[in-house]
Formats: C-alpha cells, structure tokens, sequence
C-alpha cells in the first residue's frame, strides 16, 4: 500500500508542500503548460501549510514536524508521532501514543482569532482523511487526491487557496464561512437522508363529542304498602256418598 495525503481539518488543504523544484518536476512529468512564475508564487504562497498542530484526545496541544506519508505525523517534541484519529489503532493507544485532529497552525489561529472558537478533538466528529464531520470542504475537496493536486487548482484558477489565510483576506473569509455557524454554537446538520422533516404544530381536529352518558340516579326504595289479601272463600267440595 502507497503512502497518501491526509487534510487540514479546518481549511481542508494538504498535509505536505513541497518546493518549487518538485512542483515544476510533477507539472512536467504531467505535460502541463503552466506558466512559471505561477508555479514560482505556488511554490512561494503556500510554504505556510507545512506547520502543523496536533490538538490530541487528551485536550493537549502538540506542535507537529513532517507527515508520515501514512496518516501520522513526526511530533518536534521527541513524544513520539502524532497520529491522526481515523489511523490510529488500538495497539498504537495501548502504547501510549498521542491521537487527535492535525490542522495548520494558521488555520487554527484564524479560527481563534476571528470566531473567538477554539479547535478541540472533543467536540468533533471525524470523518477519513482528518476531515470534521458536518463542515463543507466542497470548494477544495475536489483537488483531494492520494497526493494533494495542487497543480490543477492553478489550472483553475483558484491556488489563492493555498494563501496563508492569516494574511489573505479571501482565504480567510472562506475558512471563517465554514466554521461560523459552529463557533456560533449552532447544531450540525445531519445528512439529509437521516434528517428528520420539520413539522408545523399540529392542528388538533375538533372531535364531535358524544352526549354525555346520563348518570343513574340512584332511585330511593319506594316502601310498597303491605296489600291485606283476601280471604279466598274455598269452595265447598261436595262429597259424594260412600257405598258401603
């Protein structure tokens, strides 16, 4: 199995950026035409997605070296690699290895900053390759790869992307758009096949109401008058003669 690029959580732009030789070499091999000096400012622009933060499981920060190449990254402060929550295994925690969520440092101080939000494993749910789950990386998604395409998002027209976003104004308002509604502490939306429909208040229908079933009154004994019976006058059975 090859080696491949995990994402920042927060801006959903690559884990490894290489220089400008390696980009112009890649743009080559691929017989692209792009002009040099837009691989030159690429090259240039995007230098600041290679520092990394890992904010781990345990609510601790750890500033972060190279990536891996296999879903984990070199820690710069000799605790061992960081790995990234949807590669880390259970024998990697059972030894004691740090996991959580890798972001860049910029994109973590632009949230900070302008949404006054702290990023912390805790309160996210992860999908694969280090992305949150509920936050709409469509606009970059496109360009992810088992390598990061950068190239094609100069063919396109939008590497300004790959802008330090703590001094790009436009790369900013695309990162902060993302997350605002989260900073704002609003829910995430689930995906629409499991969302429940909203309903109106329900509208009580008016229930024809049967009469009322009369209650028995309860009759007071009525005291019958003892009746004097008369005296059947029996008949007098004539007796008929015995012969003898």
């Amino acid at each position: 199995m090859g080696v491949w690029d995990e994402f920042c959580a927060v801006c959903g732009g690559p884990s490894v950026f290489y220089s400008y030789d390696r980009i112009a070499e890649k743009a080559r091999d691929l017989e692209l035409k792009i002009d040099d000096k837009a691989l030159q400012a690429l090259a240039r622009n995007g230098v600041w997605t290679r520092s990394w933060v890992g904010l781990a499981a345990d609510g601790s920060e750890a500033p972060l070296g190279a990536y891996t190449g296999y879903g984990s990254f070199d820690a710069t402060d000799d605790k061992g690699e960081f790995y990234l929550s949807t590669n880390v295994t259970p024998k990697d925690i059972r030894k004691g290895a740090r996991y959580g969520v890798g972001a860049h440092v910029a994109c973590v101080n632009v949230l900070r900053k302008s949404l006054g939000y702290s990023l912390r494993f805790a309160d996210v749910t992860m999908r694969k390759y280090n992305l949150v789950e509920g936050v709409d990386y469509s606009d970059i998604a496109k360009y992810h790869d088992q390598d990061f395409d950068c190239l094609t998002m100069i063919e396109d027209g939008v590497e300004w992307m790959l802008n330090d976003p703590t001094t790009d104004e436009r790369n900013r308002k695309r990162i902060v758009d993302k997350w605002q509604a989260r900073a704002n502490g609003a829910a995430e939306k689930k995906p629409a096949a499991t969302e429940p429909v909203a309903k109106g208040p329900a509208v009580k229908k008016a229930v024809a109401k049967k009469p009322a079933a009369k209650k028995a009154v309860a009759k007071k004994a009525v005291a019958k008058k003892a009746v004097a019976k008369k005296a059947v006058a029996k008949k007098a059975v004539a007796k008929k003669p015995v012969r003898r």
